[in-house]
């Protein structure tokens, strides 16, 4: 029924409450759209106090996390000691050369669970869990540790992905994509989320123009509804994203720099026109409790590939993977090998860690 002039709406009205929500979404619209993601707010260096004090002030911090959230991305450059930086760039270089050689003699590894072929010349490959790749100086620095906590909301992180990206001499540039997307559909859940995941990349030489820096769709991490997102085209690629997602930004960045980007970003990499490999270190930290289910294929049994349909493979494959480790150990005792050995002791507590 009409209501009388001045009768106040029902709790739970549908009118108000739609009308409350489109006046929300307006607002939030605008708000996105007006933040400034210029270069100059985008880009840091730690101080003259800071390198003496070895943190970031409260300040600059606070100015790092406005910027990222309204934009998706910043730089800190000098984030890293120099030797630390120097020695990842040697056994990265190292690492990959190995990757190379092993995939020369073997197509098949090309893909496996601890690497891949990103697009055409461009190759990502896990480290190995050994110094300096898990040196605290690197994954736990004192300049962007307090960020990504901050970044994340929880000191409770986890590094999901280890990982060292090489684009080779000439390369093109690569398609336009996510990491991971939202958490949940904005159209079923019309909330702002939080960051889940913070990819932090690393550049092992300078990352100029040339070799073919990562470029980020600003503010893309920001989600709407699918009937308000629009074409966006760039160069010869034509994508749907929420209108606010126009701007295209190049992390350019001097060696040993800190690109800090929301997991949900469109990202790709630029073209590396020059006659030498460009690596970066692409290192990826999460809430506790998200894991990547994309990006690397997980170990699975020979049962797997034998599962009814594909929806029934999605929905079985991670007890199946741990099902893998059973029998892999299964096998291995029944050989003669003394499993408990290989183990952690296990003398601590999960939720303690």
């Amino acid at each position: 029924r009409e209501r009388p002039v001045g009768e106040a709406a029902p709790i739970g009205s549908a009118g108000a409450a739609s009308g409350a929500a489109a006046a929300s979404r307006e607002g939030s619209r605008g708000g996105i759209a007006a933040a400034d993601c210029g270069e100059r707010r985008l880009r840091f260096k730690p101080s003259v106090d800071d390198l003496d004090m070895g943190l970031l002030t409260a300040g600059k911090l606070d100015r790092m996390i406005s910027a990222f959230e309204d934009c998706g991305v910043i730089i800190l450059e000098n984030a890293f000691d120099e030797d630390v930086i120097e020695r990842l760039a040697e056994d990265t270089e190292a690492h990959f050369q190995k990757y190379l050689d092993d995939m020369n003699k073997d197509p098949s590894k090309e893909n496996t669970t601890r690497s891949g072929r990103r697009s055409q010349g461009r190759y990502e490959v896990k480290a190995p869990l050994q110094k300096p790749f898990t040196d605290s100086a690197f994954v736990a620095a004192p300049f962007t540790l307090p960020f990504l906590q901050r970044a994340l909301g929880t000191r409770r992180i986890e590094v999901d992905t280890l990982s060292s990206v090489t684009s080779l001499a000439s390369s093109p540039a690569q398609h336009w994509h996510r990491d991971a997307g939202a958490l949940f559909d904005f159209d079923l859940r019309p909330l702002r989320q939080p960051a889940h995941g913070v990819v932090v990349v690393v550049p092992l030489l300078d990352a100029s123009t040339e070799v073919g820096p990562t470029e980020m769709l600003l503010k893309s991490h920001k989600e709407c509804r699918s009937a308000d997102k629009k074409e966006v085209v760039l160069d010869r690629w034509t994508l749907e994203e929420c209108p606010w997602a126009t701007d295209v930004f190049l992390t350019s960045a001097p060696m040993g720099s800190a690109i800090f980007m929301d997991l949900r970003m469109i990202h790709r990499g630029g073209p590396n026109e020059s006659d030498e490999r460009r690596s970066v270190m692409y290192v990826t930290y999460v809430q506790e409790w998200w894991f990547d289910r994309v990006n690397f294929n997980d170990k699975q049994t020979k049962n797997f590939d034998h599962i009814e349909s594909r929806d029934m493979r999605k929905m079985l494959s991670r007890r199946d993977s741990i099902e893998y480790t059973y029998e892999l150990e299964k096998e291995l005792r029944d050989r003669g090998v003394d499993v408990e050995a290989l183990q952690s002791n296990y003398n601590y507590s999960k939720h303690k860690l």
